[in-house]
């Protein structure tokens, strides 16, 4: 059971079930994955689950690792925020940090308002023409080691990532981070 919108002349719908799954694969030009509870650490940190970790749908994570695969093997572009960040780079072999906590850090990044340092290779440099932006960060985890295939292209001042790119000609994978003007 799929839901649709159309908006400025983009259709989105909602990925539910397998038929939508194919569809999406099938006739997307472009994927979104969103924000939500954690990704199971089984698929990343064998043996160790933090006590901070919550939300845990392991429907939603197996669902999204097919996706995730069936996109890569058709070439479609994905775009991560917040969770789907993470869950773009576990689905590349990469790791997380379950909790945020355990680093020293002053910053909040669970509703906390920072800046952002840009790379200068990253594609969102180039777009934005500046190293340094506002943002705003809603995640308790963060990337550890970054997927194969995948750069970080942004990060807090506390070493954070938070924004990833894959190999150019695909969309860069973020964090939820709004530009502040």
């Amino acid at each position: 059971m799929s839901y649709l919108f159309t908006q400025n002349g983009a259709e989105t719908f909602g990925i539910m079930d397998k038929r939508d799954e194919k569809a999406a694969i099938r006739f997307a030009d472009g994927l979104v994955f969103t924000g939500g509870g954690d990704i199971d650490p089984k698929h990343y940190d064998k043996g160790r689950v933090h006590p901070n970790v919550y939300g845990v749908n392991s429907t939603r994570d197996e669902r999204e690792f097919r996706i995730v695969k069936a996109a890569m093997e058709r070439g479609i572009p994905m775009f991560g925020v917040c969770r789907g960040l993470q869950m773009l780079n576990v689905a590349h072999g990469g790791t997380l940090h379950q909790d945020i906590d355990e680093f020293d850090s002053e910053l909040h990044h669970f509703s906390g308002k920072h800046e952002v340092y840009l790379a200068e290779h990253s594609r969102i440099f180039t777009s934005l023409k500046k190293q340094l932006i506002k943002g705003t960060s809603l995640h308790h985890q963060s990337v550890d080691r970054v997927g194969e295939g995948l750069l970080p292209a942004a990060w807090a001042p506390d070493g954070i990532v938070e924004m990833l790119e894959s190999a150019p000609g695909v969309w860069p994978y973020r964090d939820r981070l709004r530009q502040r003007r």
